[in-house]
């Protein structure tokens, strides 16, 4: 007959024990909270700035409702995007940004950041101020008014509601 021996748990073993099965269940926040969002925002931030389309794709939610809207002398054009038609309009502007020395800097002004009582979503709107240039000299400036919706989904914030209004 095998005998089986018990492994007796000490007290300082129990916490890395959670810890790792939490990790190893995939245990996933909840609730969205300020600093996610934040933190969101300036990893979107500085993908733009780096001119990185996969990360800014990544955030959106695959069923995500995008808005872009430019106000011109001429009129306005609005523009609907799905997930994928954001992705691909992104890359190509950006590839257009690819020359020797060009810069991308993008300044964002929160005016509001509302966190959902039950923490499953957010909506934000904010300022953002856009300027391409290259050897330190500006050339487009472009500023904008953004809204947009973060949520929770499968334990990542993710946005499902994009909304621009640019003024050209």
């Amino acid at each position: 007959m095998a005998l089986t021996r018990w492994n007796r748990l000490r007290p300082g073993r129990i916490g890395l024990t959670l810890l790792l099965a939490a990790l190893a269940t995939g245990c996933k926040p909840s609730r969205l909270n300020e600093d996610m969002v934040r933190d969101m925002i300036n990893t979107g931030l500085q993908a733009t700035a780096n001119r990185n389309a996969t990360v800014l794709c990544d955030q959106i939610a695959d069923d995500a409702d995008i808005r872009l809207v430019v106000f011109k002398f001429s009129g306005s054009d609005i523009r609907t995007f799905s997930k994928a038609q954001w992705c691909d309009y992104l890359r190509e502007g950006f590839s257009k940004a690819e020359m020797p020395g060009m810069t991308i800097n993008v300044h964002m002004n929160i005016e509001s950041l509302q966190i959902a009582s039950d923490g499953k979503s957010a909506d934000v709107s904010a300022e953002v101020l856009e300027e391409v240039g290259v050897g330190g000299r500006s050339l487009v400036r472009m500023s904008s008014k953004q809204t947009f919706s973060v949520e929770m989904r499968k334990g990542k914030p993710k946005y499902v509601k994009l909304s621009a209004r640019y003024t050209a």
